[in-house]
């Protein structure tokens, strides 16, 4: 996948993971890089880049340790 095309695929999953835990988009960026998915969207063996943006979202959700 080209780096301009992730980069994109990115800044959507970014402003959904914003919406859906009601933070700012820099909060956002700053979980998501941090997160396992982050770190697994940005390694091509794992295949994650060609997946949905729903998937990774869902995903990402399924594996986010939301504070107490």
């Amino acid at each position: 996948m080209k780096a301009y095309t992730l980069q994109h695929k990115i800044a959507r999953i970014i402003a959904a993971i914003a919406d859906r835990l009601n933070v700012s988009q820099q909060q956002a960026l700053l979980i998501f890089y941090r997160s396992k998915v982050g770190e697994q969207l940005h390694n091509p063996a794992t295949g994650l880049h060609l997946m949905s943006d729903a998937y990774i979202i869902d995903e990402f959700m399924m594996n986010f340790n939301f504070p107490a």
